[in-house]
Parts: structure tokens; sequence; C-alpha cells
């Protein structure tokens, strides 16, 4: 589980979210409440999870790029 975690966070968003939408749409068509609930919600949490992850890779780089004009000499 912890590898297809890897694997999947290492995914850029836009590739998952299709396969996750064809995921839901067939599940739609069994009508499967509890299965769709769940799926609904792991597909939440997972682009949250993609996004604290893209979001804390950016704030490093932004602290990075701030470090790096703060070590320029002002002009």
């Amino acid at each position: 589980n912890q590898d297809e975690l890897r694997a999947f966070t290492n995914l850029p968003v836009l590739a998952v979210i299709p396969k996750v939408v064809t995921l839901q749409e067939n599940l739609l068509k069994r009508k499967r409440w509890k299965v769709i609930l769940v799926s609904s919600f792991l597909t939440v949490l997972a682009v949250l999870v993609v996004v604290q992850i893209f979001f804390f890779k950016f704030d490093i780089f932004l602290i990075k790029l701030f470090r790096e004009a703060h070590k320029l000499p002002l002009q």
C-alpha cells in the first residue's frame, strides 16, 4: 500500500483525475452507493494529499528562492 501511495504521489495530478472519474462513472452505473461514497471520500482525500504535497514542495521552492534573493547584494 505504501508503494502504491508513493507511485500515486509521483504521478501528475491530471493523469490521476480522469482514471478516478471513469472509476466513479462505472460505479455509478452499478448504483452501489456505499462503494460510491467510499470512493468519493478516498478521491477527495487523495486530491487533498496531492495538493498538500504540491504546496509543500512549492513552499520549499519559494523559501529557497527567497533565501537566494537575500544572498544577492542589493543594487
